[in-house]
């Protein structure tokens, strides 16, 4: 089953210009951070080994059953990227393999507008999440939504919604997330630019964890929109919930 995949990044120097950037924004996007080739291997691995055709569902916490995705998520070049950002040693926590294959069940995954830390309730800013985009990431073919500046929130009251193995609506959509109720929505909506996240295949987005963002569905009939999404955590932080469906387990990285 198990094939070595070449983990091919590139080393970045950051300068405070991108932090600055990172903390007015809530998010820094890099492109060409890993090789094309090295995502397009992990997506056509992942798709046979942990796909689940015709479906796709995600694939919870792969690193800890796959020496591949591990070395993604421990991978020097990229931690040191975060460490930039979070200014601290930092434990490697979980992941999510998001296929969003063209045509399949979960195609049509739409998360609603949510901020990942609403999930493990974490100090703030401790708590992170990098997505690496293994295919090229548009508003056509399911990309993700962000509210730029929306982290300086506090955590907003939101609704649990199923988020793993959802069920699709009569449109044929799936809506995971846990759902930032109405009235603070519309506040955040009327306060903050909306940006749809366009991405090449090889980039990675460091997203910080309070960032209301959701995501489209992917009604494209010629391209996936794989994404590997990983979470991190501040060594030395603490988490109010360990999860229910994800368990949050610590994998230290040096």
């Amino acid at each position: 089953m198990f094939k070595k995949i070449l983990i091919n990044s590139n080393k970045v120097n950051l300068k405070s210009s991108d932090f600055k950037k990172y903390e007015t924004d809530g998010f820094y996007l890099r492109k060409n951070f890993f090789s094309k080739k090295t995502a397009k291997e992990l997506k056509k691995y992942a798709e046979k080994y942990y796909g689940e055709p015709p479906r796709y569902p995600i694939t919870l916490n792969i690193h800890r059953k796959d020496e591949n995705f591990l070395n993604v998520i421990t991978d020097k070049n990229l931690t040191k990227l975060v460490k930039f950002f979070q200014k601290s040693k930092i434990d490697a926590l979980n992941d999510q393999m998001i296929y969003k294959k063209k045509k399949s069940t979960y195609a049509g995954q739409s998360w609603t507008y949510h901020q990942d830390n609403s999930y493990p309730r974490a100090k703030y800013g401790s708590y992170v999440i990098v997505h690496f985009f293994l295919d090229d990431s548009t508003p056509k073919n399911g990309g993700l939504i962000f509210f730029k500046g929306s982290h300086k929130e506090n955590l907003l009251p939101n609704k649990l919604r199923v988020s793993h193995r959802e069920r699709k609506n009569k449109k044929g959509v799936t809506r995971p997330g846990r759902t930032i109720n109405k009235i603070d929505l519309e506040r955040v909506k009327n306060t903050y630019q909306k940006i749809d996240l366009n991405a090449s295949s090889g980039s990675i987005c460091v997203m910080h964890s309070y960032l209301v963002h959701g995501s489209y569905p992917n009604n494209s009939k010629i391209k996936d929109r794989a994404t590997y999404s990983m979470a991190y955590l501040n060594r030395g932080s603490r988490l109010k919930f360990s999860g229910l469906v994800s368990k949050k387990i610590r994998t230290k990285i040096n």
